[in-house]
């Protein structure tokens, strides 16, 4: 029986695993869109919503895409991101038509004294 070859390459692909007793990284896309999804509605009441919370729900999206693609982690930080660049953009258009609501009914002029 012939010694095996140290030199040649094995069979095994590489997997995207680390050093630490082989668990799947976390998807990069997933974290980005849960920390803007956060940042959406910790700071977006106090700052422009749609800063954080449209690119929070589209890397969330893209996020979990490749998560089903790749098997990486992070489809909770996936899911938990696209829930709250949602909740942030719904409080966004709420606010928005009662604004809009509020200004026809003339409630917002100045000839307004109740």
């Amino acid at each position: 029986m012939e010694p095996a070859n140290p030199y040649e390459s094995s069979s095994k692909p590489a997997s995207s695993a680390g050093s630490y007793g082989g668990h799947p990284r976390t998807n990069g896309l997933a974290i980005a869109g849960f920390v803007l999804g956060l940042l959406s509605v910790t700071l977006g009441c106090v700052s422009c919503p749609p800063l954080f919370s449209i690119p929070g729900l589209i890397f969330s999206m893209i996020g979990r895409n490749q998560i089903r693609e790749t098997g990486e982690d992070g489809r909770g930080l996936a899911v938990t991101g696209m829930i709250l660049s949602g909740i942030s953009l719904a409080f966004l258009v709420f606010a928005i038509a009662l604004y809009v609501g509020l200004l026809a009914a003339g409630m917002l002029s100045e000839k307004y004294k109740p």
